[in-house]
């Protein structure tokens, strides 16, 4: 039985609780626990000669735990009850956090965000049964079987500190006799100095539950001696995650309706049936929200209890020797997809927000709270499809001599219905040129769904392919072992197929009623591989005096060798501005230019291709063309047919060469020394990497004709239009530095020799 589980958890590169920025105060780093735990039985019955029974059961876990600590752990509890919080303590997952504090104590150094990830949870418990039946029946070897997993997974949607008042060091509330000194600390230090404060009522607790149960069975057929099939089918259901105490809405597309307010957090959410959570929130905290429709389950997303899986495979000797071999096979897969489904569990309206509220930061925590708000965060496709896989393969395999192998295998894989996110909520292209210069809220007014900004949306749009020829060769000649192994291959997709962590980003589509816009190269596509592998067994010299035998006899010397293509990637624009310098005398620039359009993210926004990314001939650290792509007459507001594809890029080789040397003396029957020499990038060649360094267009550009515009000493400079929805070609860009060059290299670079001294009794 297989099952394959995906899953994330929040923040992972915020490891603790920290003051950010230069600080003189002190600091708390969070304690960080990940203890684990797994427990197996297996009971094996052989009830015949021929009918054999195996069963199993496990448990695992896994804890993180993130908790206070560094030099005064307990400044967590004084802060919480120094800054009580504006909704009730009895509405917090945690006990004490501390605030978020915007743009930090300027006056002290950093201005980065103050905030804390601590206390912090996230608990996993997988409890797993299965059941493997083995009969042998003639010419058949058959074995059936069933699999039980029951899961469960809590986690915190966020930080501690979300759920903690919110505020700036210098919004002081003036108006309320609030005092400013122009000293961010200051400000924070008076007694009874009113700031605006915000703060949303809980960080929301996941607490998932999911059921899977499979069944298969199979069979191996000796249909005559030299021929040998293999099928069999997998049934699964895969049920989808639950929430126990069923906290959990979804954005259904359909049902949003356009004349509810847009305060409304609830117009469009479908939640558990025999549930009211918009009214329960309208009871808790006095918000006007609509009632939300029912979902058919407990879900909100449908089960597809169709999940069978063929699989089918043939072996045949072609003489009966064994000299050549041919085997074919292909089968369907289906995966447990990612159950973090947080933007389901973390969605309106479970948790609400207030903001502006002016109180002191020692103010007790107020009654009543009024200005209550929400909205959703996003939704899933609620259609029971799951992501499958085609895997088919065809291999030849023949003996060319004695000791040497040669195998020749194609193959094929054709992903489908991969999980995808991106924004539901973004702009049409035919409003994308008028967005792209809007400023403001006003820019929300322009989406599908104008309520509301991003709305982050999984579905099952995804698709990929990938084919292979794979070449194999294994021979001993003398002393000599060789082992070699070559592929040549090609992987597409229009989804990121090395990452997992969901979102919206460089992940999503760019605009998501059209997956093909973003086909291309997949990230893991590297069309070359090779490794070759070279053992050296010198001849022992057993005949020989002892001198002779333990200084010369017995060295063995083993190469490793590695030579890839570079793996795809996408270069992607991550925000652009206005040449102000170059606007016209006179003339307002537009102030709003961020991105080539504006789509409520910009980070899958992409460049004109230009040159191609070809790195030949290109040397040291410059790892793709420095001219690979451009602005220059890109059409702002527009997804422009010129924009280079995901994967335009090739990153730089990888080529690597390890050896070792070996030599053991076998003092006693029971007791042997061995010396070791180990070269790792024995040939010093550096392999730098695509994933750090300078990937990003340049970002200053003016748009239109070009004017030499008069100065007051009598010449001219070369002056443009401001950029604009009529004046939207990019038709000048300030020279990027340095672009297409990495900073970066993989792993340790440099050779390193490792020497050691092994006894072994």
């Amino acid at each position: 039985m297989g099952r394959y589980t995906q899953d994330s958890w929040s923040n992972p590169s915020y490891n603790g609780n920290q003051y950010w920025g230069d600080s003189p105060f002190p600091v708390i780093n969070g304690g960080w626990a990940q203890p684990s735990k797994m427990a197996i039985g297996r009971w094996t019955s052989t009830i015949t000669d021929t009918l054999v029974n195996d069963a199993e059961f496990a448990y695992s876990n896994n804890r993180i735990n993130i908790t206070a600590g560094g030099t005064n752990p307990g400044l967590l509890n004084q802060l919480s009850a120094a800054i009580p919080s504006l909704y009730p303590q009895s509405l917090k997952t945690s006990k004490a956090g501390t605030p978020t504090v915007w743009s930090g104590l300027g006056n002290y150094g950093s201005n980065a965000t103050i905030w804390s990830l601590a206390p912090w949870n996230n608990t996993l418990d997988l409890y797993t049964i299965r059941d493997d039946v083995s009969k042998i029946l003639g010419k058949h070897a058959i074995k059936f079987g069933v699999f039980a997993g029951i899961d469960g997974k809590n986690e915190d949607a966020g930080p501690a500190s979300n759920e903690r008042p919110t505020f700036t060091s210098t919004s002081v509330d003036t108006k309320a006799g609030g005092f400013s000194t122009g000293n961010n600390l200051a400000n924070v230090l008076i007694p009874n100095n009113p700031f605006f404060l915000g703060e949303t009522s809980t960080n929301i607790r996941a607490q998932l539950r999911w059921k899977d149960y499979e069944f298969y069975a199979g069979d191996t057929f000796k249909i005559r001696p030299r021929v040998t099939l293999n099928y069999g089918a997998r049934w699964s259901l895969l049920r989808a995650p639950v929430q126990p105490n069923d906290q959990i809405t979804n954005f259904n597309l359909s049902l949003f309706d356009p004349s509810k307010p847009g305060s409304d957090a609830c117009n469009g959410l479908v939640h558990a049936p025999g549930k009211d959570p918009c009214g329960d929130a309208n009871k808790a905290f006095g918000t006007n929200f609509s009632s939300g429709t029912a979902g058919s389950n407990r879900a909100l997303v449908n089960n597809n209890n169709h999940l069978i899986a063929p699989r089918v495979g043939l072996v045949w000797d072609v003489f009966g020797n064994g000299s050549t071999a041919i085997r074919l096979g292909g089968g369907e897969f289906f995966q447990r997809e990612r159950v973090s489904r947080y933007v389901l569990v973390a969605n309106a309206p479970f948790a609400v927000s207030v903001s502006n509220f002016s109180r002191p930061l020692s103010g007790p925590t107020p009654s009543t709270l009024t200005g209550a708000s929400a909205s959703p965060s996003g939704g899933m496709d609620p259609s029971a499809v799951l992501p499958n896989s085609w895997q088919w393969n065809f291999t030849v395999k023949q003996a060319l001599a004695k000791n040497t192998v040669v195998q020749a295998s194609y193959v094929g894989n054709r992903g489908m219905h991969l999980t995808s996110s991106y924004d539901v909520n973004s702009i049409s292209p035919a409003n994308l040129t008028a967005a792209t210069f809007a400023s403001g809220s006003s820019v929300n007014g322009l989406r599908r769904f104008p309520n509301y900004g991003a709305l982050t949306y999984f579905s099952h749009s995804g698709d990929s392919n990938y084919n292979g020829l794979q070449v194999y060769l294994r021979s001993q000649i003398n002393a000599f072992r060789v082992g070699a192994a070559y592929t040549w291959s090609h992987a597409i997709s229009d989804i990121v197929s090395d990452d997992s962590g969901g979102g919206i980003g460089a992940q999503s589509f760019t605009y998501y009623p059209n997956p093909r816009l973003d086909r291309g190269n997949s990230a893991t596509n590297r069309p070359n591989i090779f490794v070759a592998n070279v053992t050296y067994l010198a001849p022992k010299l057993q005949n020989s005096n002892f001198a002779s035998r333990n200084v010369l006899g017995g060295w063995e010397v083993t190469g490793i060798t590695q030579a890839e293509s570079g793996n795809s990637f996408t270069i992607f624009q991550n925000g652009i501005s206005e040449n102000t310098g170059a606007i016209i005398d006179g003339a307002k620039a537009s102030g709003n230019l961020s991105s080539l359009f504006q789509s409520g993210t910009i980070s899958m926004q992409r460049p004109l291709a230009n040159q191609g990314c070809s790195s030949g001939g290109i040397k040291g650290d410059q790892v793709i063309n420095p001219n690979a792509t451009t602005l220059i007459g890109y059409h702002l507001g527009t997804i422009d047919p010129g924009t280079a594809p995901r994967g335009y890029c090739h990153g730089p080789h990888l080529i690597n060469t390890d050896l070792s040397i070996d030599k053991n003396w076998k003092v006693r029957e029971r007791f042997t020394v061995q010396l070791r020499i180990d070269a790792f990038d024995a040939l010093n060649h550096a392999n730098f990497r695509a994933d750090q360094g300078n990937f990003t267009t340049a970002a200053n550009v003016s748009c239109g004709a070009s004017v030499q515009n008069p100065l007051a000493d009598g010449g001219s400079r070369t002056a443009f239009s401001p950029c604009s929805a009529t004046n939207n070609i990019v038709t000048s860009q300030t020279p990027g530095q340095n672009f297409g060059k990495s900073t970066s290299t993989v792993g340790n670079a440099g050779r390193q020799l490792q020497y050691g001294l092994h006894v072994e009794f």
